[in-house]
């Protein structure tokens, strides 16, 4: 980069910063408090989300289970059946 395009950046950072001063609603106290308020709940629902889905996996997985078994029993019956019949 040119120091022309160096210029420009800082000048964005420093208007960046003084918007962001000029129009924070709240000290510092209160924003860190929120944000903190905010993570926690976003961590909670990150939890239970997660609770949930591993859940749902978990289900998914018994039931995949219990088909096979199904189907492979299915497919030593039609066997056995096959087998006898050739046998009579």
């Amino acid at each position: 980069m040119t120091d022309h395009h160096y210029s420009y950046f800082f000048w964005g950072m420093g208007l960046g910063a003084a918007v962001g001063l000029l129009y924070a609603p709240k000290s510092g106290i209160r924003t860190r408090a929120l944000l903190s308020r905010r993570a926690k709940r976003a961590q909670d629902l990150i939890n239970r989300q997660t609770t949930e889905l591993c859940d749902d996996v978990a289900d998914k997985i018994v039931q995949g289970q219990k088909a096979i078994k199904r189907t492979a029993e299915g497919v030593a019956q039609a066997f056995e059946t096959g087998k006898q019949a050739l046998t009579r």
